[in-house]
């Protein structure tokens, strides 16, 4: 009964037809090869608790994430991906990291605070223009970077983020600040204004632990 399936690297460019007889699967990595899509089947693996879809070339995301309900790490990072699907977000409740870092997403659902068990959003090098109005209902939100974006306002909504201890909102364009962003400042690392950056390259996030 397989669990675990490393397929990094092998050039795939589509998943095998009968991938979606691997039911128990709880840990799945397809980085680094040429996929084209987030294949439908993926959304099927009730078990999933990581996915890791990182440097392929996926163009597009499913409507709804299906039945990933226990899916804790989502990393999509260095793909072509145009939008976040919002329709029945609340599938990915259990994501605690999410990595969407380095696609050319203009915007993230309005609904997205909903999943507010998420820990670590990394969102850097896309197209945004601002974040969810309601972003301080992710009350375990400690890290977040939209850095190399064109942001241009904050809410002041992002200050009333209870347990935010990174935020990193470098390199763009913004030109209205929070009124309480000094205090935000106070009780987080706040990484703003031009920072040089030499590549469009992310760091991922580490895999979760067990606890």
């Amino acid at each position: 009964m397989m669990r675990i399936l490393c397929a990094s690297k092998n050039k795939l460019c589509f998943l095998p037809s009968n991938m979606h007889k691997l039911r128990n699967l709880e840990k799945l990595d397809l980085s680094q090869n040429s996929l084209t899509k987030f294949d439908e089947s993926l959304t099927t693996f009730e078990y999933l608790e990581y996915l890791d879809l990182s440097e392929n070339e996926i163009q597009s995301l499913p409507q709804t994430f299906g039945s990933l309900k226990l899916l804790t790490y989502l990393n999509l990072s260095k793909n072509n991906i145009e939008s976040f699907p919002s329709e029945d977000i609340q599938i990915l409740g259990s994501v605690k990291k999410l990595d969407i870092s380095e696609n050319r997403i203009g915007e993230l659902p309005a609904n997205l605070p909903y999943l507010y068990r998420m820990v670590e959003l990394r969102a850097s090098f896309n197209y945004l223009e601002g974040l969810p109005p309601a972003i301080n209902l992710m009350k375990g939100l400690e890290i977040l970077l939209v850095d190399e974006n064109y942001i241009v306002t904050l809410s002041e909504n992002i200050c009333k983020t209870p347990n935010l201890k990174i935020l990193d909102v470098s390199n763009n364009k913004i030109k209205q600040w929070p009124k309480a962003f000094e205090n935000l400042k106070k009780k987080c690392n706040c990484i703003t204004g031009h920072q040089t950056s030499n590549k469009r390259k992310s760091t991922s996030p580490k895999e979760p632990s067990n606890n």
